[in-house]
């Protein structure tokens, strides 16, 4: 399954951050356990969720990271229906009580119903980029950006008021002036 792929990945990226995971994922017992369960018809997400994540960074991993580790899931949105409700459920259901605190996670994902009902006691945040907050953002970006480059002052606000308006509230938008005017 697709999800097979993303956690043994997720693992394997783990480990290069948290030396023991490294060390256990090496090893030729958790090696056969990962062939066991490719072999297996049966296996589910959440038993490589289990398996490659969760157990082995709640027993494996005695000393705890000194920074936490997010895990970002980016663009939810584009991935296939069932694996997107299977990722949730497994987000929501598992991940909360079996990954450790040092571990957590961060989605992207345009603002779809499925979101609201697969998050249950997780509180999304939606980010708009339309809202008046994330304008005055952009304002104060390019402020800071234009100054000492934009002379007189009236055609730095003019420039000012163009870019932000013509970034339509994205800072992808503010990164690629800020890159060309360097």
């Amino acid at each position: 399954s697709n999800l097979r792929d993303v956690f043994i990945s997720l693992a394997n990226q783990l480990g290069k951050h948290v030396p023991e995971l490294y060390d256990y994922l090496k090893k030729s017992e958790t090696r056969q356990k990962v062939g066991e369960l490719s072999d297996d018809q049966n296996t589910k997400a959440i038993d490589w969720f289990q398996n490659l994540i969760a157990q082995p960074c709640m027993k494996e991993v005695k000393t705890q990271p000194k920074e936490r580790i997010v895990i970002i899931f980016d663009a939810l949105d584009e991935c296939e229906p069932d694996a997107r409700l299977e990722l949730l459920d497994i987000l929501q259901n598992t991940f909360k009580a079996k990954a450790p605190e040092w571990l957590g996670f961060f989605l992207t994902t345009r603002s779809e119903a499925y979101v609201d009902k697969s998050m249950g006691n997780f509180h999304p945040t939606v980010l708009d980029a339309e809202e008046e907050k994330n304008k005055g953002d952009l304002e104060v970006y390019f402020n800071a950006r234009l100054s000492g480059i934009m002379k007189p002052e009236k055609d730095h606000a003019l420039a000012v008021k163009i870019l932000k308006d013509r970034s339509e509230g994205l800072f992808l938008y503010a990164r690629f002036v800020d890159d060309t005017l360097k």
